[in-house]
């Protein structure tokens, strides 16, 4: 591949591995490492994978540029075989100039199919070890050269340091998440009729937040808010919680205290503040009068709160309550949809019932 201005692709080279780098979602620095690729290696397709827990074969993760089902259809690759094994194998680039006539290629017929004539793959390093390999593919033949070697592996360096990232950064998540749901169900647990509410709660929410496209940022705040959004009804006596009957005044101003309750609770964990406003107005009506705060309404409300009222309603609807049997799942969109520009949002609730695959109301 012809070399013009080194300076101009090693500049590409450092703002590609800076945007990959700002990113620390998994799959999303999979499938950019990929299409990066491509770009600085002028080739037609890229693949990505890595090593399967057992160690044994290379799992494919990403790809750019290829075929979805005929390269997905090459299934785990063993470590020694073909090209990407060897790559692993001895932690070493290889070049094929000509895919349809290497024997150590060993999908020739993909590579016919897709038009694919030449390969350049190597490995994704971590403190000295191979954990997986990158390849890009050209529809020439001859197409890759030893100069390129050294861009491909500066690329795949920084590539592989994102990965890792990425990846202690989702085990952090993992752990966070699992403290997190420990205590919603501990709290949960305080009253038999809500055991696993709140991980309902923030599932849904998680599907109307998919609907709104809203960005992964906010997804992960509204999850952690879904999960403790009743964080406060630790102030709330048991009995008021379970009673069958109707409530004294008394009882409601203790319920009306729990966001607020919940919303100083999380305030002063300074890694979940960002949470405070959906949980302190999550009980907030869409056109006002709802609580602690009656006048919060419509845009003003967080869209996490708007969001999470509508999951909340729906799954206590669906749930049997002391005072109440369970609503169908009809009955509760029935009522979501009655309700719709007065206590919830209707975009949000036009997009609880589209992710539920139901006819948005008319």
């Amino acid at each position: 591949m012809a070399r013009n201005n080194q300076t101009e692709e090693f500049t590409a080279l450092y703002e590609i591995n800076k945007s990959i780098t700002s990113s620390l979602k998994l799959s999303q620095v999979l499938k950019l490492i990929t299409k990066k690729a491509c770009q600085i290696m002028q080739a037609e397709g890229c693949s990505l994978r890595l090593l399967h827990r057992n160690k044994k074969e290379l799992i494919l993760k990403a790809h750019y540029g290829l075929d979805k089902r005929s390269h997905l259809r090459k299934g785990g690759i063993k470590v020694g075989e073909s090209i990407a094994g060897r790559v692993v194998k001895e932690n070493h680039y290889y070049i094929v100039k000509d895919l349809f006539k290497d024997s150590r290629y060993q999908h020739a017929f993909i590579a016919q199919k897709e038009n694919l004539r030449s390969l350049l793959s190597v490995p994704l390093v971590d403190r000295g070890k191979a954990f997986g390999v990158l390849s890009v593919y050209s529809e020439a033949p001859h197409h890759f050269h030893k100069e390129d070697v050294k861009l491909l592996s500066i690329f795949a360096a920084g590539a592989s340091v994102s990965i890792s990232n990425a990846r202690l950064y989702e085990k952090a998540r993992e752990n966070y998440i699992g403290a997190i749901k420990f205590l919603a169900n501990a709290l949960d647990a305080k009253d038999s009729c809500t055991a696993g509410h709140s991980e309902k709660v923030a599932a849904l929410a998680l599907e109307i937040a998919s609907e709104l496209r809203l960005s992964e940022l906010q997804k992960d705040a509204l999850q952690y808010a879904g999960y403790l959004h009743d964080l406060g009804k630790v102030c709330v006596d048991i009995n008021t919680l379970r009673k069958p009957g109707k409530l004294s005044k008394t009882e409601w101003r203790s319920i009306y205290r729990h966001p607020r309750v919940g919303a100083k609770i999380i305030n002063n964990i300074g890694s979940l503040s960002n949470l405070v406003p959906i949980i302190l107005h999550h009980h907030a009506r869409y056109a006002g009068g709802g609580y602690p705060d009656k006048n919060m309404r419509y845009r003003k409300i967080p869209i996490g709160s708007r969001i999470l009222a509508v999951a909340d309603a729906y799954e206590a609807m669906v749930s049997r309550r002391p005072y109440r049997k369970a609503f169908s799942s009809e009955e509760a969109c029935s009522e979501l949809k009655r309700c719709s520009g007065t206590q919830f949002d209707p975009r949000v609730v036009n997009a609880f019932l589209k992710a539920q695959g139901l006819a948005l109301p008319q």
